[in-house]
């Protein structure tokens, strides 16, 4: 990994710039090639998986771990089921449409680039995950959810999610520790403070890394000089200096810092 943050290309970005390098590799001894099934799912999901399959795994997933955390009467399921496979609808549509225009067609080497643009905006939100904020399955989901089976799911949510971005905070200090040179008491003490004054975000995602670099750069510079010394401090503030200019960034991708809820108080909850 590049120890300079700031230019690290997300995964996603990075395996479908492969992707199109292998079908530019293939197409380099030929002056045509054609786009089948197979490339195409590859490019939207990577992997062979067709992106109606993964979706609708995504879906069970989804309703499956609902159910097992907060106990969802048949009728939630059934509301919530529905509301997903129409949001699995829309998105599949587009997929078809795109894959009618596209696949089983012959084009020249110079398109491949071309290609790839009309199918990123479907792997992009693929890897985003179709059930979002806006989406029909999410709406469906509180307005269908009893007050108290809410305040479960929303302390449930923050507790994966603090879980989620303290192993993301873990890789973060590893990869300091490389310019760094901490002990371990360092590396120990500089995890607590990122966790103590920091957020975790909403939601984890290709982007975590800058959004780890915007919480960083916001800890507080009293707490950093208590933990490293002052060449270490120096490498730090370089490091993490431009995190501030992701904020905009990685909350348009749903990666805002997330509060801890109030605990669950089961009588109150249900008299709202």
């Amino acid at each position: 990994m590049h120890r300079r943050f700031p230019t690290l290309p997300s995964i996603a970005i990075w395996t479908a710039l492969v992707v199109v390098a292998q079908v530019a590799s293939r197409c380099a001894a030929q002056n045509e090639w054609e786009l089948d099934e197979r490339q195409f799912n590859q490019w939207i999901c990577q992997s062979n998986v067709s992106p109606e399959e993964r979706v609708q795994d995504d879906l069970q997933r989804q309703l499956n771990l609902l159910d097992g955390t907060l106990q969802l009467t048949p009728t939630q399921r059934q509301k919530l089921e529905l509301a997903g496979r129409l949001d699995i609808q829309r998105f599949t549509d587009r997929v078809q449409e795109l894959r009618d225009e596209l696949v089983g067609r012959t084009y020249d080497n110079d398109t491949i680039n071309d290609i790839w643009q009309r199918i990123s905006p479907l792997q992009t939100e693929m890897q985003r995950g179709i059930i979002d904020d806006g989406s029909l399955f999410v709406k469906v989901k509180y307005s269908t959810l009893r007050p108290v089976q809410r305040a479960q799911l929303a302390r449930y949510e923050y507790a994966a999610a603090k879980e989620a971005y303290h192993a993301a905070l873990q890789q973060f200090v590893a990869v300091l520790d490389r310019s760094l040179a901490m002990t371990e008491d360092q590396r120990q003490g500089l995890l607590t403070a990122l966790m103590k004054h920091t957020k975790p975000p909403a939601r984890m995602g290709e982007y975590q890394i800058y959004y780890v670099l915007w919480q960083a750069s916001e800890t507080p510079e009293s707490t950093v000089n208590e933990i490293l010394d002052p060449p270490q401090r120096k490498l730090f503030r370089q490091i993490v200096e431009q995190g501030a200019g992701y904020q905009y960034m990685v909350e348009q991708q749903g990666m805002r810092p997330l509060d801890e809820p109030p605990p669950v108080d089961e009588e109150v909850a249900d008299d709202e």
